[in-house]
């Protein structure tokens, strides 16, 4: 593994077993709580980072994944989202990923950055167009 870099900070593991990351280090690194991280030694080092999953954002399905409007899709979620009568502003799908290809790190932070913004804006249009509707027919607006 290559030499990390030193961010200066000690932690002691507690009774169990965890050692707590740091708010500055979870920042620096976009980890939020609940995110999954994973591990990696070898005969001195500990690494953990991020663990970046490419998964449906409807059924978790990592088979056939496309990605569509900051979201991964697979194609079965795809093929009933358009038999189900409702119109969609489809664009153009990016080709499929595989599990051996990767999405590069600036890529995955623009692509969270603009799809919470945009759902934001999506949902206020949609509150303000249907405001009598309930919280449950707004998301399936949303979706």
């Amino acid at each position: 593994m290559d030499k990390g870099k030193n961010v200066g900070m000690v932690r002691k593991v507690d009774g169990l077993g965890r050692i707590v990351l740091p708010i500055e280090l979870r920042r620096s690194l976009e980890i939020e709580l609940g995110d999954p991280v994973e591990y990696f030694a070898d005969d001195s080092r500990l690494i953990i980072r991020k663990y970046r999953t490419y998964e449906c954002m409807f059924c978790s399905s990592t088979e056939q994944l496309t990605y569509f409007k900051e979201y991964f899709i697979c194609s079965s979620c795809t093929k009933d989202a358009s038999n189900n009568g409702v119109e969609h502003e489809w664009e153009q799908p990016m080709d499929v990923i595989h599990d051996t290809e990767t999405v590069s790190k600036p890529a995955l932070v623009e692509m969270r950055k603009t799809r919470s913004k945009d759902t934001a804006h999506k949902l206020a249009k949609i509150m303000n167009d249907h405001p009598h509707s309930s919280q449950k027919q707004w998301a399936v607006l949303l979706v």
